[in-house]
């Protein structure tokens, strides 16, 4: 209900965890929390247990997305088939697809 504005069921995951583990945006942590204490406003992650549904040293060392290799398209996929159906030739010219990664 809070569309990815602050909530009360919020959990802080401090900066050195953040460091320590390589967590990035978007990264999905389990863990063991802690209530918030007097002056807190949020749970605190005490334990990570994995991120991603991996350990947590398997993650710690893995490449940035801007570092790996892409694979491109080999072969071209033609939805054109019969002469009638326009659509799908139209669709091979403006949107091409291909078999690849």
């Amino acid at each position: 209900d809070y569309n990815y504005l602050s909530s009360p069921d919020d959990v802080y995951v401090s900066p050195s965890q953040i460091k320590l583990f390589g967590l990035k945006t978007g990264d999905t942590v389990v863990g063991y929390v802690r209530p918030p204490k007097e002056g807190e406003k949020y749970f605190a992650l005490l334990k990570v247990d994995s991120i991603n549904g991996k350990r947590p040293d398997e993650v710690r060392d893995r490449v940035p997305f801007d570092y790996l290799t892409p694979l491109f398209p080999f072969e071209k996929l033609n939805l054109f088939t019969t002469p009638s159906n326009f659509s799908t030739r139209i669709m091979d010219l403006f949107t091409p697809i291909g078999k690849g990664q």
